[in-house]
């Protein structure tokens, strides 16, 4: 796991991030349900903050105007992921509605 705040490697068991201090954000195991639904969001968003790490630590190698650019690049990612777990929450109240509905007809 890496830290949320510098990106440094967690060691097992850390209670914060021996590079800034940030305290470790540990996220509770998903119920065996959620896992289906669940697991595919969580690879999307570890995509999303590697790619996002990748685009900083080049704009740090190739100097300051790539990283103002890579910091651009971060907020429209930031954009893109509020709007599509938006989407997925909107899908996913849809479809409680009519597991609801369903259960109301029988």
């Amino acid at each position: 796991m890496n830290c949320e705040g510098c990106g440094a490697i967690l060691p097992e068991g850390a209670t914060a991030c021996p590079a800034c201090g940030r305290p470790a954000v540990m996220s509770p195991p998903p119920s065996s349900g959620a896992t289906r639904v669940t697991t595919p969001i969580r690879k999307a968003a570890s995509t999303t903050i590697d790619a996002t790490r990748s685009v900083v630590t080049e704009a740090k190698k190739t100097g300051k105007a790539a990283l103002g650019e890579a910091k651009i690049a971060v907020q429209d990612v930031r954009v893109l992921t509020r709007k599509a777990v938006h989407e997925v929450g909107k899908e996913l109240e849809s479809l409680g509605k009519d597991l609801q509905k369903g259960k109301k007809d029988q």
